[in-house]
């Protein structure tokens, strides 16, 4: 084995990593009671007009924590975030988180007037929480398409980079793509290996060698060969990923369960050069 070689292989793979973490949060959100106008308004007092039209469910300025936006470059010098959210409002101001507002999913552009004399050409349920994650995973609102982190990979592959996808939420559509299997994390106890061959050691696995005579012969079959290959992939997949995964980090995380997914991502990032990941997804 050339441990030189190696070596050199895993730097040339930090050199050109380059990761991506999606922390996707379903359900619904009340976007308004999240990030309010405050103050330094341009064209009129928007948190009093915030305040009206919201009434009874409006935030005021005790129940926000304040952030400010580079002069003139947004209708508010000074917006709110909801004071539940402080620590995001403390990475916006440290240059680590940022705001996109009243986002959505749209075809073509649409103004009010053309929305409401029904001339504007509008995705299905535009106001559909369903629908509108459905369409933010796959960045595709008008036919069924694979996941956009999945595109993004095959895009990446087809530069020659070498891509691996992790999903630490169970089958995903974000991920899903046509050159790149997903890997399945679990959030618990990592990479889920084949118990009978961890339980064998260095000895023979019976279990295993059955499995191998099962797949080994060819097939007349292009489903018989497929399913062969991807049963035997996984298997070595899931062996090579909880063999990396079996050490502990050095921090502490919480055991809820966005921390222990979090923990897992971590842990992946870690192992990354090992794994060969030039271009990672992490969902």
């Amino acid at each position: 084995m050339c441990m030189r070689c190696s070596c050199v292989h895993r730097l040339c793979v930090i050199a050109r990593q380059m990761l991506l973490q999606v922390l996707f949060m379903g359900g619904g959100c009340d976007s308004f009671n999240l990030l309010m106008p405050s103050g330094g308004c341009a064209a009129k007092d928007m948190f009093e007009e915030y305040t009206e039209v919201r009434g009874d469910v409006a935030i005021g300025r005790e129940g926000m924590v304040n952030i400010s936006s580079p002069p003139g470059s947004q209708p508010c010098d000074t917006f709110g975030v909801h004071k539940s959210l402080d620590f995001v409002a403390e990475l916006y101001e440290q240059g680590d988180a940022a705001f996109v507002a009243n986002i959505g999913n749209l075809v073509e552009p649409v103004t009010r007037e053309s929305y409401e004399d029904g001339s504007a050409k509008l995705p299905r349920q535009p106001f559909a929480h369903n629908f509108a994650q459905k369409a933010a995973r796959t960045c595709a609102v008008e036919a069924a398409s694979k996941g956009v982190l999945g595109r993004m990979l095959d895009a990446m592959s087809e530069q020659a980079f070498s891509t691996s996808a992790f999903s630490i939420a169970g089958d995903a559509t974000m991920i899903e793509a046509e050159s790149v299997a997903p890997d399945m994390i679990d959030r618990k106890v990592g990479a889920v290996r084949f118990e009978p061959a961890i339980q064998s050691g260095d000895g023979p696995c019976e279990l295993c060698e059955h499995i191998d005579a099962v797949l080994r012969p060819e097939s007349k079959s292009a489903f018989g060969d497929t399913i062969a290959s991807l049963t035997a992939s996984s298997l070595e997949r899931s062996e090579k990923i909880g063999a990396a995964l079996e050490f502990e980090l050095n921090s502490a995380f919480a055991t809820d369960k966005i921390s222990q997914q979090l923990e897992q991502v971590a842990k992946l990032i870690n192992v990354s050069a090992d794994l060969r990941t030039e271009r990672g997804a992490y969902y």
